[in-house]
Formats: C-alpha cells, structure tokens, sequence
C-alpha cells in the first residue's frame, strides 16, 4: 500500500541510501533513491491516508459511495463495508477498483460474506485479516484475537525465536508464569488483547479492577506483588486462555429479518 504513492521529485532528496551491489563490501558504493512511500518513516501512514483522501475528494460527485468508502471504511489498506445485497456490494468493488485505477491502485482482492477468500488474501483459505480481527466470511463470523500468553522481551519489534508460549492446564500455569510477577508484565498482558467491539467488556473489566488493585498495592511498575495478587491473576490469564478462538457473527442483523430497518434503544446513567 505504502509503495504505491510516489514521492514527487523535488522529495527525492529526502529518501537517500547508500548501497552495495549484492551487499558484497569491495563492490562500489552506489547513491539510491527510494522513490515511494517507505515502512518505518513516521509519517508515511499519514500521508497516505491523506493521499485516498484526496482521490475520494475527486470522485465525491460521481461516486459518492467510493468516496464514503475511503473516508469511512479504511483501516490502513483494509476496506469494508455492508450493503442490503450481494449485488450492491459487487457494484461497490467494481466502483472502488475503477476509481483506484486512476491513480495505479489496486485492491489485491474483495471478500463476500457468504464465500470463501481469495488465496492471494488468505493463509488457512477461510479466513483474512481485517481491521486487527480475523474474519471468516463464509460463516460470516470473526475471531476475537487474544494473543498466546508468554513473557519474552521483543527486539526491534520481534520476539526472541526461542520464546516459550503457554499451553497447559492451571498447575503448568503457576510454573510459567513467573515467580515475581509485576505490575508492568500483568500490565502488558491486559493491554495485548484487542476488542475493538468491546465484545469481551464485560469479562474484562474483573481484569480492569484487578490491575486497578495490582497499582494500589505495589509501589512501583518492576516490583513484585504479592502471592495473593499473582493467585488473582493466574484466574485471569486462565480465563483468557478459554477466550482465545472464540468466534462472534459479524453481522448484528440476523440473516432471516423481516426487512432492514433497526431500531436502536440507548440507555444512559447521568
């Protein structure tokens, strides 16, 4: 997705490397330029955002709908969106693939609820990544990602290749996990589990007031708590254990409904 937006050349300057042919040291020192859009440059996710921005702004009167698509429905280079029909959403990607032509885009592959993805988007040939959630569109469900539980420190990013993952029962449980467990590690560990949908709200917010407790009682991020605290968090991280692969439907309308009106009932505390 980055690669796809061209740097203009009077930005050249900014993208300079210097290089060896084959990374062999006597070969001599060539001057490159990266003329793209690069990983690992702080800006670069702005910049492309704004670039699609741009471009729904220049379909916005004869596309309307691919220009809600770009504004609306984008995660980075994930794009999504529900329609009453299948034919309405075919229309959509033909629309979408026809706009990001224009301008040398273009979608790897669209995903229908109801069918298997494409391989060219799918590792396991039922499910794709979208949004930070793995979707299996043809049951229309997607998985709340609850990470494998381990304690080892990432570099540049990545986990040491000889990081040990749990995978047992409570009594192997109190073996892993450290003896001298500490606020920052239980920390880390709440933090690692991603629900946008808030679908585990109501599971996690023990954990919340458990953390809240962890805080109160230790003086700093690397001191350990105490026996009683870690016996606490040992339910909570078993307790997770039997989240993970849990499977939600997408859609929070039922495939049989009478038609597509919803009415939506909200209650506040104030």
């Amino acid at each position: 997705f980055y690669n796809s937006f061209k740097l203009q050349p009077c930005h050249w300057n900014l993208q300079r490397f210097l290089y060896k042919q084959d990374l062999d040291p006597d070969s001599p020192v060539q001057d490159g330029v990266i003329k793209t859009l690069i990983y690992g440059v702080g800006s670069v996710s702005a910049q492309s955002e704004n670039g699609m921005k741009k471009l729904g702004n220049i379909v916005k009167e004869e596309k309307p709908h691919v220009k809600k698509l770009i504004d609306k429905r984008m995660y980075v280079d994930d794009a999504g969106d529900s329609k009453f029909t299948k034919e309405e959403c075919v229309q959509l990607a033909a629309d979408a693939d026809e706009v990001f032509a224009m301008v040398d885009l273009e979608c790897k592959s669209w995903t229908y609820s109801g069918e298997n993805p494409d391989d060219k988007v799918s590792k396991d040939g039922v499910s794709i990544n979208v949004g930070g959630f793995k979707w299996f569109p043809k049951l229309d469900v997607y998985e709340l990602k609850v990470p494998f539980l381990h304690f080892g420190k990432k570099r540049r990013g990545r986990l040491s290749p000889d990081t040990k993952f749990f995978s047992g029962d409570q009594q192997e449980l109190d073996k892993f996990v450290p003896k001298k467990l500490t606020r920052r590690m239980v920390t880390s560990k709440y933090a690692s589990i991603f629900d946008l949908s808030g679908k585990l709200g109501h599971v996690l917010a023990e954990a919340k007031n458990l953390l809240r407790d962890t805080i109160v009682a230790t003086a700093d991020w690397d001191v350990p708590m105490l026996d009683e605290l870690r016996s606490k968090w040992l339910e909570q991280f078993m307790l997770w254990e039997r989240l993970r692969a849990l499977k939600v439907d997408r859609s929070v309308m039922p495939p049989d409904a009478i038609d597509c009106k919803m009415r939506l009932i909200v209650k506040g505390d104030f």
